[in-house]
């Protein structure tokens, strides 16, 4: 009896065991997702004195810089409509980029944080073709900036510039990488800049990037944490202070998107839209694919020929042709010479991938590669961590004749392609790391959950075969009466066994102690 009440007992546990791990591995399968995008929520949330407040001021990503010139071979037919004007690539030149973030304000009413970034730029010749040191031929860009500025001017201030710069001016001027860069080179046009109307300061020296480098241009960024909505966190939403960067009007001028560093967890394979300090816009990056970066999966975000419209192709983009619509250019290019000191700067794609064939038509030397001039970037989708980012565009210069700057009277309208410079960022071990637990935590906590729902099955199952084969004991079992045993009887034939092949027993003839086979014969 005891033995049969322990296999009672244990079938049942068994069975109640695998039912609560069912219905327990059941709702934590239904729970798991939002319970996981939880945590991530409260992990990425940027607050004063977190670890992803430590990770944002460091800056996770390994930044890089590498800048392509390109060298005119033929500067001597600028004024030649007859020749195309022929480039060759220079370059890179490599930098390492470090980012700091400073005057970091907190304001936890509207979950925003408010700071300055300041760059700091290391030359890096392992990376790098060339030498700082390479000459190159291009724009003579402060006389292009004098004429182009000078368009509203009245008559006598125009024509003393015009005298001006056809002493101490070029169309094309030659210097080292370094000078066209952070360096910067003396321009004796800059020593006239006072005599001259303008409402901007002339800098010292022209160098495409000179004063950037460990500088602060003291421009603000005000951005989401996410403590308020996790949907905006990373969302820019003040420029320098305002909401529109008052380069552009309507939408376009309007400040939206992420500043870069994060977007929001469980991305969807829709649009991401990015606000370039640059370029002083907002761009939309259409998904494109998935794809894994360092063996995790990622979403990948590729600017297409929207990134390059003014309105050709989405309306809502002509606004960026200015008020009166003379900005416009065909698609591949936009004007940003509002944001660049009024110098008629255009961007474009490397090469002009993308671009109309306008763009082309009177120069050599461009080769658009999709795989290595295309504009992307590649997001953890469970997070919204950047993790490989190509952000590629090219510098160019509008070059058109002038009708009161007699240096330029005779040039060919063309996009004089100047430089590309290529913004790659790819994942430090510790965001490695970190990216991996999140991708993994998420995959092993589903796992857990499928295991007890499987566990609990298995048990169920065991406590009905038990079930089933104490059943079929029960049936096998058959009840029998007790046998009566007596005295013991005497022995039919004796001890003796006596060989009769196989005849037949015909008579048994009695003896003393017992009988005798006679099998027929009496005698």
């Amino acid at each position: 009896m005891a033995e049969m009440r322990c296999g009672i007992f244990l079938r049942r546990f068994l069975f109640v065991v695998g039912v609560v791990l069912c219905i327990g591995g059941g709702l934590a399968i239904y729970y798991w997702p939002s319970t996981f995008s939880a945590i991530i929520e409260q992990n990425v949330i940027l607050s004063e004195g977190s670890d992803s407040h430590k990770l944002w001021m460091e800056a996770p990503m390994k930044l890089t810089m590498l800048y392509h010139f390109f060298n005119l071979t033929n500067p001597e037919d600028i004024t030649n409509p007859s020749k195309k004007l022929n480039f060759v690539e220079m370059g890179p030149y490599a930098f390492t980029q470090r980012i700091e973030k400073e005057n970091v304000t907190w304001d936890s009413e509207n979950g925003t944080v408010t700071f300055i970034e300041r760059n700091f730029y290391y030359f890096d010749p392992e990376l790098s073709k060339g030498s700082l040191d390479d000459r190159i031929t291009s724009l003579s860009i402060p006389a292009v900036m004098a004429a182009h500025k000078s368009q509203d001017w009245n008559f006598l201030s125009r024509k003393g510039l015009s005298i001006a710069i056809g002493r101490l001016s070029t169309i094309t001027s030659t210097h080292t990488a370094g000078e066209l860069m952070f360096e910067g080179y003396e321009d004796p046009l800059f020593d006239l800049a006072d005599t001259f109307p303008s409402d901007e300061p002339v800098p010292e020296r022209f160098g495409w990037f000179f004063e950037f480098n460990g500088t602060s241009q003291e421009t603000t960024f005000t951005m989401d944490t996410g403590e308020k909505d996790i949907r905006n966190i990373g969302r820019l939403w003040k420029f320098d202070g305002m909401e529109e960067t008052g380069f552009f009007d309507g939408e376009c001028g309007k400040v939206r998107g992420s500043a870069g560093h994060m977007w929001a967890p469980k991305l969807k394979k829709t649009n991401i839209t990015l606000f370039i300090e640059s370029l002083c816009r907002s761009v939309t990056l259409p998904f494109s694919g998935e794809t894994t970066v360092e063996g995790i999966p990622a979403y990948k975000f590729t600017g297409d020929r929207r990134f390059v419209d003014n309105g050709t192709l989405d309306e809502s983009s002509s606004c960026f042709c200015g008020a009166d619509g003379n900005d416009c250019l065909p698609v591949g290019g936009l004007n940003m010479s509002v944001c660049h000191r009024d110098t008629p700067v255009v961007v474009t794609f490397p090469h002009f991938y993308l671009a109309d064939p306008w763009y082309t038509e009177n120069i050599t030397g461009m080769t658009p590669d999709p795989e290595k001039h295309s504009f992307y970037m590649s997001l953890e989708p469970t997070a919204g961590y950047p993790i490989d980012v190509r952000a590629r565009t090219q510098v160019n210069v509008y070059l058109k004749p002038s009708s009161h700057i007699s240096l330029f009277n005779k040039v060919r309208e063309v996009i004089f392609p100047i430089m590309w410079a290529e913004g790659r960022a790819v994942m430090t071990p510790k965001l490695l790391g970190l990216t991996e637990k999140m991708v993994t935590g998420e995959s092993l906590g589903m796992m857990a959950c499928i295991a007890t729902v499987a566990i609990g099955a298995l048990l169920i199952l065991v406590s009905l075969i038990l079930c089933w084969i104490s059943s079929r004991r029960g049936k096998r079992e058959v009840k029998r009466p007790p046998v009566e045993r007596g005295p013991a009887a005497d022995p039919l034939m004796g001890t003796s066994s006596i060989p009769h092949g196989n005849k037949p027993w015909t008579e048994l003839q009695p003896i003393s102690g017992g009988f005798r086979y006679t099998n027929g014969n009496t005698n």
